[in-house]
């Protein structure tokens, strides 16, 4: 740490500390001063250890990491002088010239505003859930009131069962498709939910991928001519069921944008790393759509979910991945999933 940064280390707003030599306290900004309600100049110039504002094994295991020149993150309780404690994380990271920065953050408000952010989104999903789940609903309901008032007409006229077998079928008929549409939101809801245990192997990304190709192509009932291009490349760490789950979401997708055409899905080596590719020849992706495609329940599709891109973009970060699109009006959509290589 140069001299020249310690003015602008002191104006930090979140209360922070530079450790030297010995777990020594070379800086301690306003905000931890404040904090601590101790000068700052009572906080330099001592060990961390000596401080007392966290435990005795935090505080070694912060000197000891300092030692090391690693940083870190834990999780403790801050102190205070009036006798109360408060959960803190303190970030701790090294800068050079033997000195680290210690970055204290209050749990008690990320937690709230994380809580407060997880209500929002629960809502939206909640809201989402209720309005896709009302409309299959409503039809079903409205159906089998049909049948019912069109059996008790056939009963009261005295027809025969053949006169009204082809509406009885039309209804159940669209019945059971509103009861599959629900059943489908259901499925997704489980798999955005509760994505399953993330076990990871190293392997080419076309190994991981293959399954995933050969299912589509034998359940897809032609909905779609599959081009596939596998290449070996470079090795990931992923978990496999959640890549091949998110093969067949993207297939899923380009099926539905170009009904019968060719869908081209290829795996390859990039600048940035291995890469899934999914092509379609659909119309491509509307630019007001854009924005909101990975966004939960958001879809353009009659009977969609609105959850499978938002599936795939989840898994995809939860590995480090990248969700690249490039669409064109009337020439299609391309997604690309990039990978890190595996260290």
């Amino acid at each position: 740490m140069t001299r020249e940064a310690a003015p602008y280390l002191r104006a930090v707003g979140a209360p922070l500390l530079v450790l030297g030599e010995g777990g020594v306290v070379r800086l301690a900004n306003d905000a931890l001063a404040r904090l601590a309600g101790r000068p700052a100049g009572q906080l330099e110039g001592r060990p961390f250890a000596d401080l007392g504002l966290v435990s005795s094994d935090v505080a070694r295991d912060v000197v000891e990491r300092h030692a090391r020149g690693e940083g870190g993150e834990v999780d403790c309780v801050l102190r205070l002088p009036d006798r109360h404690v408060t959960a803190i994380r303190l970030a701790q990271s090294p800068v050079g010239d033997g000195a680290s920065v210690v970055l204290l953050s209050d749990l008690t408000l990320v937690t709230r505003l994380a809580e407060q952010e997880k209500l929002a989104a629960m809502g939206t999903l909640v809201a989402g859930v209720a309005h896709e789940v009302r409309t299959p609903l409503a039809y079903m309901a409205n159906n089998l009131h049909l049948l019912r008032h069109r059996v008790d007409e056939a009963v009261e006229r005295g027809e025969g069962a053949s006169a009204m077998a082809a509406e009885v079928v039309a209804l159940v008929h669209e019945a059971m498709q509103g009861i599959d549409r629900i059943n489908r939101l259901v499925v997704e809801l489980r798999r955005f939910t509760r994505p399953g245990r993330n076990v990871r192997r190293v392997l080419s990304l076309h190994r991981a991928v293959e399954p995933a190709v050969a299912l589509f192509e034998a359940t897809s009932r032609g909905r779609a001519t599959l081009r596939a291009s596998l290449e070996p490349t470079a090795h990931v760490e992923v978990d496999e069921s959640q890549v091949q789950q998110v093969v067949l979401n993207l297939l899923d997708n380009a099926a539905d944008a170009a009904p019968g055409g060719v869908v081209t899905v290829d795996t390859r080596d990039g600048r940035d790393g291995p890469e899934l590719r999914v092509t379609d020849e659909g119309a491509g992706i509307p630019l007001e759509a854009l924005p909101h495609i990975f966004d939960a329940l958001y879809t353009t599709k009659p009977h969609g979910t609105g959850l499978g891109l938002t599936i795939v973009d989840r898994i995809a970060r939860d590995h480090g991945a990248r969700v690249l699109v490039d669409t064109s009006p009337g020439k299609g959509t391309t997604f690309r999933v990039v990978f890190p290589r595996a260290q």
